[in-house]
């Protein structure tokens, strides 16, 4: 009989902080919960007609693992978490480089390697 060798996880990671270069928030901040995600998930989106689609996918793999978030618009009334809303207010910032990374590294990626991360979903 076979044992399991992993710790069950939360679905979903503590608050996460992402701190941008660019300008497009005030403060340059992005606080997010992330689901997890799998290779599974990026795989189903990599090809389409026969073309590699790697930055579609890798968009799409953000979006789909961000499960809250502390956007409001400029009024202040918070944003809700729905398909359509990170499609408009999520997506156009996932191109942003990241302040305290690598040279180049893009909010996009890091969203998307930290939902594919185990540690950041283990229970205490």
């Amino acid at each position: 009989m076979a044992k399991i060798n992993f710790k069950p996880t939360a679905p979903l990671t503590g608050w996460l902080e992402y701190l941008l270069k660019g300008t497009m928030l005030e403060p340059p901040v992005l606080r997010l919960r992330l689901r997890p995600i799998d290779q599974y998930d990026i795989i189903d989106a990599t090809i389409q007609d026969g073309e590699l689609r790697a930055g579609r996918t890798l968009a799409a793999a953000a979006e789909k693992s961000v499960a809250e978030w502390d956007l409001e618009d400029q009024d202040g009334k918070p944003i809700a978490v729905t398909d359509e809303n990170k499609e408009t207010y999520l997506r156009p910032i996932l191109g942003e480089q990241l302040k305290d990374k690598p040279a180049g590294l893009l909010l996009g990626i890091q969203i998307v390697r930290d939902a594919r991360a185990r540690e950041n979903f283990l229970k205490n």
